[in-house]
């Protein structure tokens, strides 16, 4: 990148690390070797950018959340039958426990008989 700028090395490495400030004949040649509008450099979007492909990008943005919100909703859902389901199989486990106390003592009694 600093060959192209028709800098050094080491000033493009100060301009990174923010050491250096950029001449301002330099950020056109930065903004065209990054393939972006000396604006989006400068202000971090482009002002200029068409209204239809603001809304494009607006709409596609928003059918991906939604299909990331109907997922999660999907994710939540299943987690909140897994964790039914463990209370389910706690108690079961807990009763199987009292049916177990309850016939090691009847047989208890047997043995004492």
């Amino acid at each position: 990148m600093a060959s192209r700028l028709g800098i050094s090395r080491q000033a493009y490495i100060r301009i990174e690390h923010g050491s250096t400030s950029v001449i301002c004949k330099q950020l056109p040649k930065i903004a065209d070797e990054c393939g972006i509008s000396l604006d989006h450099l400068v202000l971090g979007y482009d002002p200029c950018r068409n209204n239809e492909d603001i809304l494009r990008e607006l709409d596609y943005n928003k059918e991906q959340l939604m299909f990331k919100e109907s997922r999660l909703n999907i994710l939540q859902e299943k987690l909140n039958d897994t964790e039914r389901l463990l209370e389910i199989q706690t108690e079961h486990i807990r009763s199987l426990k009292d049916i177990n106390g309850y016939l090691q003592r009847q047989l208890d009694r047997l043995q004492d008989e």
